[in-house]
Formats: C-alpha cells, sequence, structure tokens
C-alpha cells in the first residue's frame, strides 16, 4: 500500500482536501447548531391524550420478542402497556392514541440529555400508548428485515442460554437482553465500546469476508460487489448506527480504491464519510456516537501519520504495537470520554491490552455460536457458546480488578478550551517526538497530558441542589475534589445515585464524600443511600462518615448496619451537636435527644451550615409545627443568608413566624415536574412572595447552584437550565 509523508492538514500544500473540508465544514454546522436551530414544539401540552397518525417508521422487540416501541413520523410511542391483535408494520400506517410526553433534557451536570439524543435521531416527543390502530399494513423489505432480526435474536436465545445477550450484542446490535451488572460493569472502567457493534468490528468482518470472496470468484469485481452487497444488508438488519455506517463508508472507499489501483488514505476516506453524514443530518456534530466513532478513527490515522505505531513484525514488536495502540487511544479518547461522561478508567489502557489480541477470538466464537444456531446445531452452538463464556469471565475478572482499584479512575468534565490545548499538544507530541522523544520525555508527557485534561482548574464553594424528581439530594463542595451530601432519594425517579448523583460528581471532579447527612429516613430522602454508601465498589468513590438523627428509627438502623459492614463510621446527631468538615461547619438545631414523632417529617434533622461569613438552613420535611418548636428552641440563630424550603414548598410548612425568623436573603426548593402533590404549593409560594423573598425550585431550573464568595457578592444561584438567575 502505497503511503505519502507526514502530511499536516494545515501544512503548506495540502494533499488531503476532504480533511481540510471537513474540518472547514463543521464551522457553519455549529454556528446553525448553536444559534438557528430550534427544537420543534410539542403537538400538544405536556400530559395531554392526543392521537398520532402516520406512516412507521422503525420498532423494537423487547428481550421476550414483544413490541415494544413504534416510531411514526416524529413520535416515538411506547407499545408494551397496550394490546394489539395485529402487529403494526415498518412502512404500514398506522394511528397511535395515548398520552404526550417531552423527552428528558439534561437537568443535573453530567446528566443524559435524551431530548439531544432522540433529536439527532427525528423524534421530538414520545407517546404513551393507550390504543394502536392499524390503517394498512405493507410487507416492505425493512419490516422484513426487522422480523428477521428478531427471529435471529430468538433463535440465539434458544441455543445460547450462557451469554446469548453479548452473543445478540456483538452480532446483531440487540441490547434487550443483555444484563444490567455487565453494562455497569464496562461503563465503570471505560469499556463500554466492547459492547457495541464497531466500525473495527465490521471492518475486520469485512476484511475475513472479502478474502473469502476473492478465494472463491477469483476476480476483484464480483468480490467487492458481493462484499458491498452483503455489508449494505448487515448494515440495514443490524441498524445503521454512525460507526457501522462509517465503516461501512470507508470499506467501500477501499474497495473502489483498490478496483481503481489507488492507494487507500484512512484520513481522507474517514473524512468523506463524516462530511456525507453531515450533509445528511448536521446535527450529528453534537452526538457523542458521532463523535466517538470519529474521533477513534482520526486517532488511529493520525497515530499512523506519527508513527506511533510502526506495524513492525514478531510477537515482541507486535506487543510494543498493541501497547502502542491501547495508549495511543486513551490518550486520544480521553478529553471526549471526560466531556461526555465525566469519568474516565486509566485501567482501560490495560483492559484493552489484553481485550485487542482477544477481540477476534470472542468474534470468532460469537459468530461460531450464530451460524451454529441458525444451522440447529445446538451441541455445536453451545461448545462456542461456552467458549465465549470463557472469554467473557475472563474479561469480567479483570475488569472487576480494575474497577476495584480506585487509583485508576479520573473523573471531572473538562472546559472545552482545555480540551482544544490538549487535543492541540497531542498533535504536535505527535508529530515531533522523533525528534527529542525518550523514555522518560515520553512518559513525562503523558503523565502531564492526563493530569491537565483531567485536573479540576477552576472551582467554588459551592452548594448544590440537585434535579431528582420528587425528592432530594443536596452536594456541599468542600474542595476541588470532595463534598458533603445531604440526602438522595426520590419516589418518582429509580436509581437516583446511579443516574443523577453519581454523575454529578464525576462531572464536577468529586472524588471523595467527605461525609452522607441524612434528614430522615422517607424514601424521597434516602432511596440512593445504600447505594452511594457502596458506591466505592461500582465507581471508586469513597464514603468517609455518615451522619443520622439519634432517634429510634429501623430504616436508619439498617442504613447504619450497611455503613458498618463498609467499615464506614456513623454518627448519630441531636439538638447541640456540632460537626466540622474542611471549611464547613454544620450545627444541628433539631432533633432534641429522645424525642419521638409519630410522623418521621417532624423528627427531620435540622443543620444550619456556615462556610466563612455565609450559612444555609437545611429543614428536611419539617411543618408549621417544629417550626414553631425550632423558634422557641433556636431565637435569632435560625436566622441564614439561605433557606431550603421545607418539605418540598408544602403549603403546611414555611409559615409567616418561621420565614421572619430565619430572613433569608434567598430560597431553594426541590420538587418533582408534574408531581401529585402540586409542590410546591400556591400558599407557600405566596408566603415567600409577601415576605419578599425570592425562590427558585429545581423542577422549573434544573439543578440549583449556590456558589460562594469571600468577598464582594456573598453568593450567586445559578440555574443548570437558564445560567444565572440570583446575586447576593
Amino acid at each position: 500500500m502505497r503511503r505519502s509523508g507526514i502530511i499536516l492538514p494545515f501544512a503548506e500544500g495540502i494533499k488531503r482536501p476532504l480533511l481540510l473540508l471537513f474540518l472547514v465544514i463543521c464551522i457553519p454546522v455549529l454556528v446553525y447548531i448553536k444559534f438557528i436551530y430550534k427544537d420543534p414544539p410539542l403537538p400538544a401540552p405536556r400530559g395531554e391524550i392526543i392521537t398520532v397518525e402516520g406512516k412507521v417508521r422503525d420498532k423494537t422487540y423487547d428481550s421476550s420478542g414483544e413490541l415494544s416501541y413504534v416510531v411514526i413520523g416524529d413520535a416515538y410511542c411506547y407499545l408494551s402497556k397496550v394490546s394489539f391483535e395485529e402487529e403494526p408494520e415498518i412502512g404500514g400506517f398506522c394511528r397511535v392514541t395515548g398520552k404526550l410526553y417531552d423527552f428528558k433534557q439534561a437537568m443535573n451536570l453530567g446528566g443524559y440529555d435524551e431530548r439531544a439524543y432522540r433529536r439527532v435521531r427525528g423524534q421530538n416527543y414520545r407517546i404513551n400508548a393507550t390504543g394502536v390502530e392499524i390503517i394498512s399494513g405493507k410487507i416492505t423489505f425493512r419490516e422484513k428485515l426487522c422480523k428477521l432480526k428478531r427471529n435471529l435474536a430468538l433463535i440465539i436465545r434458544k441455543y445460547c442460554p450462557l451469554e446469548e445477550g453479548t452473543i445478540n450484542t456483538l452480532i446483531l446490535a440487540d441490547k434487550s437482553s443483555l444484563s444490567d451488572e455487565r453494562k455497569d460493569l464496562y461503563r465503570s472502567v471505560s469499556l463500554s465500546h466492547f459492547l457495541v457493534v464497531s466500525g473495527l468490528h465490521v471492518s475486520a468482518v469485512a476484511g475475513v469476508f472479502y478474502k473469502l470472496c476473492r478465494l472463491i470468484l477469483k476476480r476483484k469485481i464480483p468480490a467487492s460487489a458481493v462484499t458491498l452487497t452483503v455489508l449494505i444488508f448487515y448494515g440495514l438488519l443490524i441498524g445503521f448506527s454512525v460507526s457501522v455506517l462509517r465503516a461501512i463508508f470507508m470499506y467501500a472507499v477501499r474497495l473502489l480504491g483498490d478496483l481503481w489501483g489507488k492507494a487507500y488514505d484512512m484520513l481522507s476516506a474517514a473524512s468523506l464519510a463524516a462530511v456525507v453524514t453531515l450533509m445528511c443530518n448536521p446535527l450529528y456534530l453534537t452526538d457523542s456516537s458521532f463523535i466517538y466513532s470519529y474521533l477513534a478513527v482520526f486517532g488511529i490515522g493520525f497515530m499512523f501519520e506519527g508513527h506511533v505505531l510502526s506495524g513492525l513484525k514478531g510477537f515482541k514488536n507486535r506487543f510494543k504495537d498493541s501497547i502502542r495502540f491501547s495508549l495511543g487511544m486513551c490518550l486520544v479518547m480521553l478529553p471526549a470520554t471526560l466531556y461526555f461522561s465525566g469519568v474516565y478508567s486509566v485501567g482501560a489502557i490495560l483492559l484493552n491490552l489484553f481485550i485487542v489480541p482477544m477481540g477476534p477470538l470472542m468474534l470468532f466464537t460469537a459468530f461460531g455460536a450464530f451460524f451454529a444456531s441458525l444451522l440447529s446445531l445446538g451441541g455445536v452452538a453451545r461448545i462456542f457458546d461456552a467458549a465465549e463464556h470463557i472469554l467473557l469471565s475472563i474479561t469480567d475478572f479483570t475488569a472487576e480488578i480494575v474497577r476495584n482499584a480506585g487509583l485508576f479512575r479520573i473523573s471531572g468534565k473538562p472546559d472545552k478550551i482545555v480540551i482544544f490545548l490538549c487535543y492541540g499538544a497531542l498533535l504536535w507530541f505527535l508529530f515531533n517526538r522523533k525528534k527529542w522523544g525518550t523514555a522518560v520525555s515520553d512518559a513525562i508527557a503523558i503523565a502531564t497530558y492526563i493530569r491537565v485534561i483531567s485536573a479540576v482548574w477552576w472551582w467554588t464553594p459551592c452548594v448544590s441542589m440537585l434535579y431528582v424528581g420528587q425528592g432530594e439530594c443536596m452536594v456541599l463542595r468542600t474542595s476541588a475534589e470532595s463534598a458533603v451530601v445531604i440526602d438522595c432519594g426520590s419516589t418518582s425517579q429509580t436509581k437516583v445515585c446511579q443516574y443523577d448523583l453519581v454523575p454529578f460528581l464525576n462531572a464536577s471532579g468529586i472524588r471523595c464524600i467527605e461525609g452522607i447527612f441524612i434528614s430522615h429516613s422517607d424514601k424521597d430522602h434516602t432511596s440512593g443511600i445504600s447505594e452511594l454508601l457502596e458506591s466505592y465498589r461500582s465507581e471508586g468513590i469513597p464514603v468517609k462518615n455518615l451522619f443520622l438523627q439519634r432517634i429510634e428509627d429501623e430504616k436508619l438502623d439498617a442504613l447504619e448496619g450497611v455503613a458498618k459492614d463498609l467499615g464506614i463510621p456513623s454518627h448519630r446527631l441531636s439538638r447541640g451537636d456540632s460537626v466540622k468538615i474542611g471549611d464547613w461547619e454544620f450545627d444541628c438545631f433539631w432533633p432534641y435527644k429522645g424525642v419521638s414523632f409519630d410522623n418521621k417529617n417532624e423528627a427531620s434533622m435540622v443543620l444550619l451550615g456556615k462556610y466563612k461569613e455565609f450559612s444555609m438552613l437545611f429543614t428536611g420535611d419539617i411543618s408549621a409545627g417544629t417550626e414553631g418548636r425550632l423558634i422557641k428552641a433556636c431565637g435569632d440563630t435560625l436566622k441564614a443568608d439561605v433557606l431550603k424550603i421545607p418539605h418540598h414548598g408544602s403549603n403546611k410548612s414555611s409559615s409567616e413566624e418561621f420565614l421572619a425568623a430565619v430572613s433569608p436573603g434567598a430560597s431553594v426548593i426541590s420538587a418533582g415536574i408534574g408531581n401529585r402533590y402540586s409542590h410546591p404549593g400556591i400558599q407557600t409560594t405566596g408566603r415567600l412572595t409577601e415576605a419578599g423573598i425570592p425562590y427558585y425550585c429545581t423542577k422549573e431550573t434544573g439543578e440549583l447552584d449556590i456558589f460562594l464568595y469571600d468577598r464582594g457578592e456573598k453568593f450567586k444561584i445559578n440555574s443548570y437550565i437558564s445560567g444565572r438567575i440570583f446575586n447576593k
């Protein structure tokens, strides 16, 4: 294969116009997305019953082979709770009636933005269907492929009981029966790319198939035609994800170049694929899957150009190349991974060293199980299934070791300017290391690069009230890499620790929880606490202390038992106790030692948190009765700069006397969108307005951040969705 010398895309005498075109086209696309594009409005208010009618664009089955959703126009329709006699078919027309919802946007730093993900795929709202009516059916080619994929998945499930979930994932891109445990494990060690049909995967299969075609058909043209036909069919079968589409496009360019006697250039082929993709859908430029896919292939291309991958022969040299590849891909993917997920396991370098050589063997056993299942060779399929299980068990075991080694984990969402500078430095390093590179200088450069991209450069003492639906969770930052958590629970959202708190901690670069305070044991304040206590095992985030009320409560006793089993000290607090963590001091105002109430809300732990000149009162779910007791017991010491409104803004809390006693400059409320209690109550917000106290609620603002300062502005409140909303 002919290769030119090192040619930077911005060098004099550019010989890669396609790469330059891709870089240039990104600018107007970003301008369009940032300033011109707007999400289409919902066809009706959220929560209303509507009917949509149109052509079925796509559909998906669950792990049991039952239809779970269809896409009609720009509507994503859930069908799992509705029965229908006749199944909607892709290309046919149907009518769906149900309740309208918009897709969830990211409400907290590090949160998953389903709205952005669906928007790229042309889906603007969702419907929880209550009825489905077929207007007309039409057996299209895509419908046949969809049913073929479902039947193939069911056949694999029949003959491969051990690893049917992973085999279906690797062969058919069907994750419906992939275990959550494996997904969470691989995500935690930055190995999620293994559980997808990747571009590398498609390229490897295409290469083997093309060689077989050449061997059988002898000539290039028919072999190329058959290979491309099979690749396109495979892409249609599993769904053209970004990475699959890119790999097929690039392999087509490779085959065409081979037919015309032209040298194949990876960077040019990838650039052409990216330009075509963006011309079809500019929104892909903001999609993480697009960025990951093309970043990976560009990274490999530049490593070849920079002679990081030298392609030497022999076991020893190939092992060196494997190390270079794994380390190089880590350096290339690190900034993007930290930006999108907030966390990266450096142990992924070691895992890739293990998985890259085993990858072809895993694919071979997966395809062996697949084809044996198709031929109803149950014994052969189970042998391949067992072999795949052994390989994956070894991989799982290795991943567990890496996950449990917290030193391999780095976190923190880097600023865009830091990412830009780091990629510039990486390119300069790749193309200049021959001049001065030694083992020592390379190690220093790599360590500096990792530290720069993962360091928390700008941080301010802050209180963050996260949006967790109908519940409560607050994070008080105590240093660049540590924090205190007050409550973590929700009655409207599941796994709030995994899906809301941990992503926030990762994106914030918080790697240690100095203490967890629990106001009381109700589910909306504690449903995520056990998971948070165990977070070191799954996320590498240690918890140093647990603080509970000094009262009798079976649920609190159970949480204290979990902490004890994990070696985490627990402390019981009552009025008069004080805790100092870093520059924060917490005075416990309630409950009295030994107090008991029939209603747990009234025994909520009330804390006054003080940071230098700033103070904030944390009130749990107390009501007006306990507020009166606090006024009598605490007097002027109740005064605070910010008040956490009790009980999610319930009308039974925040009495006029209590608001006057605290006299806050601002207040914050945690409540869920569309909650059945109508929190915050109209009477409560009315009392706040009459008292002249600004209030902000998470269901409208998303995450609320109270930034603290030593001079000038005492504090400011930012909304994650809309930015700064209050200065004091």
